[in-house]
């Protein structure tokens, strides 16, 4: 039995035609909301210039997404076994059942729970294709910011942090006073005080 008719199966229970061609439709859309994140999104929302503005912000960012998803896949992995050895056992259960009505439950539980494990292996899929897509961007550097020692490795930080500082000033004002004041310098971060208390107005701990 496909994905799509063990989804459709409920809809056995609605009277109206009108009302199961309406919820079949939307039954359709389940394929619109699992879809894997796109090349674009990647590099123009994910791996914005704002939030990671320089190449080695990007590469560090890109990397953790393909560990993230590495994980993932172990975790799915586990939950297919697990899945598919509930299903070997269901089997069992339903060919040594004898009770016509405890043997029809049995049969539902197994449709459900092949349903879930179409459903976790189309979600390891999802997640394949976006580990291709985040590890095609890192690819686009040649392993540039690999192994680097401690002393590149905090050059790059350092100029990671004030780059990203300048771009969201508000915030790590808020959070990280001092430290904006360390990149902006002393004048530039004065200007920067007059123009936001104009344009933002003040924090809530300067009204104290």
């Amino acid at each position: 039995m496909t994905e799509t008719s063990l989804i459709e199966k409920p809809l056995d229970l609605i009277e109206k035609k009108e009302d199961r061609e309406i919820l079949a439709e939307i039954s359709h859309f389940l394929k619109d909301f699992s879809q894997p994140i796109t090349s674009i999104q990647v590099n123009k929302l994910v791996l914005n210039d704002i939030e990671y503005p320089t190449e080695y912000a990007k590469v560090k960012h890109a990397k953790l997404e393909l560990v993230s998803r590495y994980y993932s896949i172990i975790d799915t992995y586990y939950d297919i076994k697990k899945k598919e050895l509930e299903l070997e056992l269901l089997d069992e259960e339903i060919e040594n059942e004898t009770h016509p009505i405890k043997k029809k439950l049995k049969q539902l539980e197994k449709e459900k729970n092949v349903l879930q494990l179409q459903s976790i292996k189309s979600r390891l899929e999802i997640v394949i294709k976006e580990i291709k897509i985040y590890h095609t961007h890192y690819l686009q550097y040649n392993g540039k910011y690999d192994n680097l020692n401690d002393e590149d490795k905090c050059k790059l930080e350092e100029e990671l942090w004030a780059k990203t500082a300048k771009n969201n000033p508000i915030i790590f004002e808020e959070r990280y006073g001092d430290f904006l004041k360390e990149v902006l310098g002393e004048d530039k971060y004065k200007i920067y005080l007059e123009r936001r208390k104009i344009s933002v107005g003040l924090f809530p701990r300067e009204l104290v």
